[in-house]
């Protein structure tokens, strides 16, 4: 094959050219591509923004819902209430006492905590234990007391620097286990009374079945008629 110059030199033309529009082309490549990411991005937001305020209208309605649906409460429910949480939040409780002077502020307040999921529902089903069992009550208020007290000299012990051989430290160990003791008997006067209460519902259970084994033949026969005869549609 003869070399011929005036072909490669078009060659080398067209390959420059090329190279030329290629190398002017990419920043309008990068370009379209960063407009592309940037398009992306924003629908995403937006997405994102759409989902957040559903939740946040949806999590708004429920709380209106239970707003509306829970019965109000009187300003001696309330004040029970607040009793109540006085024994299980007492920081929380220092926090509403602030709008003390404030009663409609007060009000407000009570009521949200009230609302709220975990202390509200705790503070419902004490309220309902104290009008029921009030012995029970009692017990439960003290187990959350010694929790709370135990977690707390504990958190204190383990960040005190005093040695543990100290008298310091020595005594501060001793009135903890103090706490776990009483807490432990407090909790198992709670099993025990669970306990009896169990049994009890077993004794009735029991006096019950025996009741229906001796009764069997007119049980069954009842049932039989009502089963085959007509319903009774006259009223009375």
């Amino acid at each position: 094959m003869v070399f011929q110059p005036r072909i490669f030199r078009r060659y080398l033309m067209v390959v420059a050219a090329g190279a030329i529009a290629l190398s002017a082309s990419e920043p309008l490549l990068a370009q379209r591509g960063n407009e592309r990411d940037t398009r992306r991005d924003r629908v995403q937001t937006q997405n994102r923004q759409k989902d957040d305020s559903a939740k946040a209208v949806k999590k708004i309605q429920h709380i209106k819902r239970r707003a509306v649906h829970r019965v109000p409460l009187t300003d001696v429910q309330r004040k029970e209430r607040l009793e109540i949480l006085k024994m299980i939040e007492p920081k929380m409780y220092a926090r509403l006492k602030l709008f003390e002077k404030k009663p409609q502020m007060m009000r407000a307040a009570i009521d949200r905590v009230i609302d709220s999921n975990k202390v509200g529902h705790q503070i419902q089903r004490l309220a309902a234990m104290r009008e029921e069992d009030f012995q029970g009550f009692e017990l439960q208020i003290a187990n959350i007391q010694l929790a709370r007290e135990c977690t707390e000299q504990g958190r204190k012990l383990r960040a005190r620097k005093t040695s543990a051989a100290s008298s310091a430290g020595e005594q501060q160990r001793q009135k903890l286990r103090e706490l776990v003791g009483e807490h432990f008997d407090i909790r198992q006067k709670m099993r025990e009374r669970e306990l009896a209460k169990l049994e009890n519902r077993i004794r009735e259970l029991r006096r019950t079945l025996d009741q229906r084994n001796g009764s069997r033949t007119a049980l069954i026969e009842k049932r039989f008629l009502q089963l085959t005869s007509e319903p009774n549609t006259a009223a009375w």
